[in-house]
């Protein structure tokens, strides 16, 4: 190399090297935001997973009011395939009542700043016309809409409680007989 081009030659060494020096430097913030990020993709796979893996179905909404996610849960309840019900519209699984009730809640939720989430019962049809009782924690997500929730189904609760009535009308009905033969007689009938 001739003098004339030592600074020639020089010149991308010392660009080079002011490059390695600066990527160097940032070494250290890449590596916590990469461990940021891992951090935050474990977050949600244990999100997911939680979810998923509930018992209670749970479903998101997006601003139009359409099905944007369902855990197994839910559409076992519904007694569907996921795949046909994403995208679905919530009035096309709730009874007209249940829809307009339902509706009601989120614009109360939205309303009112310091309300988060809501409780209601629902009747749902299923795609074979099969209603169910739900009780559905619901909270205001996004916009119109918009929401997420969680159901309850309450079938089993609602006979419990319909089968205390009828055993309470029967207790009260032997408790008013005043005789041994009477109450025998009621308990035949």
């Amino acid at each position: 190399i001739l003098f004339g081009e030592v600074e020639t030659a020089t010149g991308p060494l010392r660009a080079a090297a002011t490059d390695l020096v600066g990527t160097a430097a940032a070494l250290p913030n890449r590596v916590v935001m990469a461990a940021r990020r891992r951090r935050a993709e474990r977050s949600l796979d244990h999100h997911r997973t939680l979810v998923e893996t509930a018992g209670d179905p749970m479903y998101a909404l997006d601003d139009d009011g359409r099905v944007e996610f369902a855990n197994a849960a839910m559409t076992a309840f519904l007694n569907v395939e996921r795949g046909s019900l994403l995208g679905r519209s919530a009035d096309e699984f709730l009874t007209e009542e249940s829809y307009e009730r339902a509706t009601e809640l989120l614009s109360e939720l939205r309303s009112d700043p310091d309300r988060k989430w809501g409780l209601q019962e629902l009747v749902i049809v299923t795609d074979t016309g099969e209603r169910r009782h739900a009780e559905c924690n619901l909270a205001a997500a996004g916009e119109g809409y918009g929401s997420v929730g969680s159901m309850r189904p309450i079938a089993e609760r609602r006979d419990r409680r319909q089968a205390l009535k009828t055993l309470h009308g029967v207790a009260t009905t032997i408790h008013a007989e005043e005789s041994v033969e009477s109450v025998c007689d009621r308990v035949v009938d």
